[in-house]
């Protein structure tokens, strides 16, 4: 066997090998946002859960393909190989498709948390969606939807109080801390 062959096996490995560390990437990752993220389910209209079950899939197709390839250049097997290929090509395709459809979907997304957030607003006197916008507005030091004024302004949310949460530090009126406008997160 001549060299450039060799080189041409050993490249195709070290590049599937990459590969093989992505599509575990991709699991881990999906699994994280998945267990991370789901305490926000509450503030979309939409299901987008399902970017963290696309992640795993995705990662879970590239680490076989890239399998596929590692072992094809390893033994040498041409049906490894030609299989290889055929899911390579696969993946290409519905990558091209997941791009235009991404494209085409992402000013939806917007639409979509803006939307569950004016919901989780309307029943912020219900648990889960204190809960939920609460962990929003601690975690991203914010408040609200649209700012303070969402918590001052009565309508349209008819919530008269600003949250704790919606602070860093709390101001002390009548032997109470509370969050005021002045103290609130601007955003």
């Amino acid at each position: 066997m001549g060299i450039g062959v060799k080189v041409a096996q050993a490249l195709l490995f070290a590049f599937n090998f990459v590969f093989v560390l992505i599509g575990l990437a991709g699991i881990i990752t999906g699994a994280l946002i998945r267990l991370k993220y789901d305490k926000y389910e509450e503030l979309t209209s939409k299901d987008i859960g399902g970017v963290s079950i696309l992640l795993i899939a995705l990662g879970g197709i590239i680490f076989i393909v890239a399998f596929f390839g590692c072992c094809g250049a390893i033994r040498k097997s041409v049906i490894m190989l030609t299989i290889f290929i055929v899911l390579m090509v696969i993946l290409l395709v519905i990558e091209v498709a997941a791009a235009i459809t991404a494209y085409v979907y992402k000013d939806k997304v917007k639409d979509y948390v803006g939307e569950g957030m004016d919901y989780a607003l309307k029943h912020y006197d219900e648990k889960k969606y204190k809960e939920a916008f609460d962990t929003v507005q601690k975690e991203f030091d914010c408040c609200g939807k649209d700012g303070v004024s969402d918590y001052t302004n009565p309508k349209p949310y008819n919530i008269t109080t600003i949250p704790d949460s919606c602070c860093s530090n709390l101001t002390m009126v009548a032997n109470q801390k509370v969050c005021t406008k002045l103290n609130a997160y601007q955003k």
